[in-house]
């Protein structure tokens, strides 16, 4: 995978919502190491959702945000690809 493979990759997590970063996430296997699974970590966590950098207990976290909450970081990875 080259720097122009990685750089479209991280533009199209950044247009995922949360629920489809954690299902990337969980698609990918947490233990896996994947590209995409660690990216989806990154931008979750870059932005508040991860406490501490934890990736324990993505999906209740995610499923306990207030709805504004969520929308607001939709818009924000919409606008900084």
């Amino acid at each position: 995978m080259n720097i122009t493979e990685i750089k479209r990759l991280i533009r199209e997590l950044r247009n995922m919502s949360v629920n489809e970063l954690v299902n990337s996430i969980n698609a990918g296997g947490l233990n896996s190491g994947g590209l995409n699974s660690l990216l989806a970590i990154n931008i979750l966590a870059r932005n508040g959702y991860l406490p501490n950098g934890s990736f324990v207990g993505v999906v209740p976290a995610t499923n306990a945000m207030p709805k504004g909450y969520i929308k607001d970081f939709n818009k924000y990875c919409k606008s900084n690809q």
